[in-house]
């Protein structure tokens, strides 16, 4: 529960703007019946827009670099550099109450991401990873020896069009790194007596 933003005055240029779980719209529907025959069926659904997407790199004080934080500046205005994709999940309830004699017997499954939807929740944001100031620079990078990862593809039109993966010392810059969790079951069951 720490919060750098002022340690430096390196760190505070670029802050103002949408935080990283900023959705939009979100879009929530919850539903439930009970059949007479004793089952009950009961379903989630929700829908939020992506959340909005950073750059950051070594902060702008050459003292906040060199400092620990060299991966906490925010390259452009925060949230400024685009959307993830939206998310939809769906979870489904079943149960079913059965009574021998005094106890009654209620087996239950619930489906977490019914559809088994994993789309993105969080994309590589980090644009320099080499503690200097100087790789914050995209054109620091065009075709420059040591960087594997810009040389030959990092041109001049890339360099123009702003912070291109290709142009980052970073490898993984601009990948999706994280996802929505996969379709599970979870099984048990309720005994009232």
């Amino acid at each position: 529960n720490i919060n750098a933003d002022f340690d430096y005055p390196g760190l505070v240029p670029n802050t103002f703007g949408l935080l990283r779980n900023d959705r939009t719209n979100q879009f929530k529907l919850s539903g439930f019946y009970a059949f007479p025959f004793g089952l009950s069926a009961g379903a989630n659904f929700h829908y939020e827009t992506g959340r909005p997407y950073s750059i950051r790199g070594c902060a702008l004080e050459a003292g906040a670099c060199g400092g620990g934080y060299s991966q906490e500046g925010y390259l452009v205005p925060r949230g400024t550099a685009g959307n993830l994709p939206g998310t939809a999940e769906m979870d489904l309830h079943l149960e079913y109450s059965a009574r021998f004699g005094g106890v009654s017997i209620t087996p239950i499954i619930d489906i977490f991401n019914l559809l088994n939807r994993q789309g993105v929740t969080s994309r590589e944001e980090l644009f320099n990873n080499q503690g200097t100031v100087a790789g914050n620079s995209p054109s620091y990078w065009e075709n420059k020896a040591g960087n594997a990862n810009a040389i030959a593809t990092c041109t001049a039109a890339k360099v123009a069009a702003g912070f291109d993966p290709a142009c980052s010392p970073n490898a993984n810059f601009g990948k999706d790194i994280a996802y929505q969790l996969p379709r599970s079951v979870r099984i048990g069951a309720r005994v009232s007596f």
